[in-house]
């Protein structure tokens, strides 16, 4: 469509990939350390520089940095002249401007849903009364469905962890669980906020996550979200039933880690077809 694809040459790819890349971490540790020096900090680490951190400016220079190394690579070898390289710029940002609008809306419905204390209420469900050992797969679960319906895993991580901390340590107590019980339920609750609510995020059809990908390959964005669920929901479906489970009533997490794999596998050659592609269409 654009210039002469005879003198396309990889690295005017790569280049400004890196150029992005390591710009972002340029750009995290300069906003960083001059915020910090603004706080008068003296003494820091590298985590303290990432805390401080304006992740936005980073990735704003960042790529426009990498977009004006990839417009002058492009134009210095002849590949398109100063016009078709703007059109082509333009080009990418129009293809993304439905995803920011989706966005846009994913994020208005996830602020109404914290506003309206949605995930507390979920939560609050689950009661005092439960047997702890069933916690970390119904937390999973919520979670799961609160960032489904967000479309968001740090929200959802964000609101479920100050908790559902709490709620295991409660509810632990009044069932008189010694401390070691006690400790693998807090575990398997914590990695089920943050496996729950990654899992809704990637299957969500509003997630920020779903969306890029689907218009960065130039997927139909419903397809993907179609095509993507049956294998994300059989995965989570073993894990809840022979890892949560089982694990919290004492069995081996790396056994049920071995039985998942294995069930996955044969379940891949069972039902799995292998389908081949003509590339010469």
């Amino acid at each position: 469509m654009f210039g002469n694809e005879d003198k396309a040459k990889w690295y005017n790819g790569v280049i400004p990939i890196l150029v992005l890349v390591f710009g972002t971490i340029i750009g995290l540790y300069v906003t960083g350390t001059n915020n910090l020096s603004v706080k008068g900090i003296t003494e820091y680490g590298l985590r303290d520089i990432i805390g401080n951190s304006d992740s936005y400016t980073a990735l704003l220079w960042a790529s426009f940095s990498a977009c004006v190394i990839a417009g002058i690579m492009i134009i210095s070898q002849k590949i398109m002249n100063l016009k078709e390289t703007l059109d082509a710029w333009f080009l990418g940002l129009r293809s993304m401007f439905l995803a920011l609008i989706i966005l846009t809306l994913a994020w208005s419905i996830g602020s109404i849903t914290n506003e309206m204390k949605t995930a507390d209420y979920i939560v609050s469900l689950l009661g005092d009364s439960l047997n702890p050992r069933y916690l970390p797969v119904l937390v999973f679960i919520v979670c799961a469905a609160t960032s489904f319906s967000t479309g968001t895993s740090w929200g959802t991580m964000a609101i479920m962890m100050p908790i559902v901390i709490p709620l295991t340590a409660s509810v632990s107590h009044l069932y008189n669980f010694n401390p070691i019980d006690s400790e693998i339920i807090l575990h398997g609750v914590i990695s089920s906020v943050l496996a729950g609510s990654v899992f809704g995020d990637h299957c969500s059809p509003i997630s920020d996550t779903t969306i890029l990908s689907s218009m960065a390959s130039g997927c139909d964005h419903i397809d993907h979200v179609r095509t993507q669920l049956p294998y994300a929901v059989l995965v989570a479906f073993f894990c809840m039933l022979i890892g949560d489970i089982p694990t919290a009533f004492g069995f081996s997490p790396y056994l049920s880690i071995l039985i998942i794999i294995a069930l996955l596998i044969v379940i891949l050659f069972i039902f799995g077809k292998k389908l081949d592609y003509n590339f010469d269409k």
